[in-house]
């Protein structure tokens, strides 16, 4: 069974929240940056502070975006290599 882009929406949050707590920070997932793929979902994220300001000091480091299949898989993609080289979107 498929889900729906509100169940891989959750899903990615709750990655981001999890992630953001222990490192004691805020992320956010940029709604503007996401993409529909025909497997799946792509949701680039970053830190609260660096989303609200530009301030570049802020921005996160390493963080590849999350990919969540239709089947609800989550996985976290390698921001050292192009994410278009790591899933078919």
């Amino acid at each position: 069974m498929n889900i729906s882009i509100n169940e891989a929406t959750k899903l990615a949050e709750d990655y981001v929240r999890r992630s953001a707590e222990a490192a004691h920070d805020s992320y956010k997932i940029v709604e503007a940056q996401t993409r529909t793929c025909a497997s799946g979902w792509l949701f680039f994220f970053n830190s609260t502070e660096f989303l609200d300001t530009g301030e570049p000091t802020s921005a996160l480091a390493g963080n590849g975006p999350i990919f969540v299949s239709t089947k609800g898989v989550l996985k976290q993609l390698s921001s050292a290599i192009p994410w278009e080289n790591q899933i078919d979107c």
